[in-house]
């Protein structure tokens, strides 16, 4: 028995003793104050580091986690170290208590900005991607850290390089810790505890391979390959927890309005390719009684742009929060595309609060014009779906602008979010993404590349 106590004893102190060392890295590099009731100010900073909870440091918890990494107090913390220390708490715990769920212990680090926004409010549409991700991460029970710079990045992992699954990064900074082998990227002889080129992903919005190992290691809010536009991997994003925080509002209940998707008012120039004119419009108002809706910031005034050319019909809210966004785009009869902004969320929370969706065609063979493989439109993705969903229509064409209106009026939809946007399907594919054996498919991949010569 003493000799079993003895073995739980000592295996403690060694975990402790792993732990305090990742402490002293992280405190090293600067994830917080090195004593958690301290506060200090630095010579010529104006304010001091934020102020972390002594409520949890009790020594009768005996939790490292909570000792070694204590929740900031102070709002001026940026809020991803907050989250962090959260994390490896959480972490510390189920180690130190041998009572790990599943996933746990394999770690994603979060090294794009785009992360790093979310906590800070960002709705672009990079941001709504970065948010239905962190979202699947949670349900699935991975463990992550967000990062802010490249050094960061790189000592977190050096820290954990055998539980770090993936490193999910911008493309410029794919590129540039591929090609530095000192700093970054696995080197046999300069820097055998870099990440290893395979477990370092792009988080990359378009559809062009937007990493050093190609497509496959190229992460994509769209299925792509679907029409034809490249091999990225389909990771994809749900809109399903901002819509269905939205009341549904019955369609015998709403105006007889459209909100026009253009989140600048330069959109509306013919300088900016528009789909519409006023005339189209005002036309269509004619035709269907139907009055515009427009949130979008006036990028006209600096001179680069002309004069916005607007329906003669419609109410203007200028630039608008996310909430009153909903709110409004929930009381709209459709949602009319102007041409930009290419590839938007936007339609996908239009078709989930039973809003059509007419998406401009910009280009298109005019000898076949039904040949979808040659259309360029807003939302490409979005061709593949019909009425009384998705409205396709040739840029100024009247006739088909009118229609798909009254159509959208007189068929009306229910809430519709497309079966691969619902977070069960992103969670199997980021599983699937997660817990593919990457490495070896960077060797397949060398060894094709070796004998095509």
């Amino acid at each position: 028995m003493a000799v079993l106590a003895y073995g739980h004893v000592a295996s403690f102190y060694r975990i402790g003793l792993v732990f305090i060392a990742i402490c002293t890295g992280w405190l090293w590099m600067g994830g917080m104050s090195s004593s958690p009731n301290l506060r200090f100010k630095i010579p010529g900073h104006p304010h001091p580091p934020p102020s972390f909870s002594s409520s949890r440091l009790s020594v009768s918890t005996n939790k490292l986690g909570d000792v070694l990494f204590p929740v900031p107090l102070s709002t001026g913390a940026s809020p991803w170290v907050r989250d962090n220390h959260l994390m490896f708490q959480s972490l510390f715990d189920c180690l130190e208590s041998f009572d790990c769920h599943a996933n746990q212990t394999k770690i994603v680090l979060l090294a794009s900005m785009h992360f790093r926004f979310v906590l800070l409010g960002g709705v672009g549409g990079e941001q709504i991607w970065a948010k239905s991700t962190i979202d699947a991460l949670q349900n699935l029970g991975y463990t992550y850290f967000y990062t802010s710079s490249p050094g960061q990045t790189m000592q977190l992992y050096q820290m954990f390089p055998g539980l770090v699954k993936a490193v999910l990064v911008d493309d410029e900074e794919a590129e540039r810790c591929f090609h530095d082998t000192e700093g970054c990227t696995f080197s046999e002889e300069k820097n055998p505890t870099g990440i290893p080129p395979w477990k370092v992903f792009s988080f990359a919005f378009w559809s062009n391979p937007a990493n050093p190992l190609g497509h496959q290691w190229t992460l994509a809010p769209e299925n792509y390959e679907r029409i034809g536009l490249g091999h990225n991997t389909y990771l994809g994003y749900s809109i399903e927890f901002a819509c269905r925080a939205q009341p549904f509002i019955p369609h015998s209940k709403r105006e007889n309005q459209a909100y026009i998707l253009a989140k600048l008012l330069s959109f509306f120039t013919p300088q900016r390719d528009r789909a519409w004119s006023p005339a189209i419009f005002d036309a269509a108002t004619t035709a269907t009684g139907i009055q515009y809706m427009i949130g979008a910031t006036n990028d006209t005034l600096q001179g680069e742009w002309p004069a916005a050319e607007l329906p003669s019909n419609y109410i203007g809210f200028g630039r608008i929060g996310q909430s009153v966004f909903f709110d409004k785009l929930s009381r709209a009869r459709v949602l009319i595309g102007m041409g930009n902004p290419f590839t938007s969320p936007t339609p996908y929370d239009a078709l989930c609060l039973g809003v059509p969706f007419i998406n401009p065609v910009l280009q298109w063979d005019k000898e076949n014009p039904s040949d979808k493989s040659q259309w360029v439109s807003q939302h490409s993705l979005l061709e593949l779906l019909e009425p009384p969903y998705v409205y396709n229509v040739f840029k100024d064409d009247l006739e088909g602008f009118v229609k798909a209106i009254q159509d959208a009026i007189s068929h009306p939809i229910q809430s519709f979010v497309p079966e691969q946007m619902r977070m069960p399907s992103i969670e199997r594919r980021l599983g699937a993404i997660l817990e593919k054996d990457w490495q070896r498919e960077a060797a397949l991949q060398t060894l094709l590349k070796q004998e095509r010569g």
